[in-house]
């Protein structure tokens, strides 16, 4: 289940939030009244093939596989990069059923664009 990871560093002119499981990374950003979502990214498989939907509202969707670079000797720092199909109706169930702790806006908001990039 999301839990909310409450120390977030924030940047002037905007807010961010995080939730975190083992199934999922869900960072939120705000405009500077915290009430307008203006986009987020989702980061799921964790535990194997890592992966992330990024909707930002003025740049729409990208969906990336993430690089971690566990293979090399040293952790460098993971990167995002171009990513094959979006298996939407098995990341949007897992989601859902994880996500009954997030706030009802954001939840709504995530569950809808997932579908909308997911049946496009």
């Amino acid at each position: 289940m999301l839990h909310e990871f409450e120390q977030v560093r924030q940047v002037p002119g905007g807010y961010r939030r995080f939730f975190t499981d083992s199934s999922f990374d869900l960072y939120v950003w705000f405009g500077g009244d915290r009430k307008e979502i203006l986009g987020f990214q989702l980061v799921y498989n964790k535990d194997a093939d890592e992966k992330a939907l990024t909707w930002d509202r003025g740049e729409g969707f990208i969906h990336s596989g993430v690089e971690t670079g566990d293979t090399d000797w040293y952790k460098p720092t993971p990167i995002l990069v171009q990513d094959g199909l979006f298996d939407w109706k098995s990341v949007y169930r897992s989601f859902r059923d994880a996500s009954l702790t997030v706030d009802a806006a954001i939840r709504k908001l995530v569950l809808e664009k997932m579908r909308e990039y997911g049946t496009a």
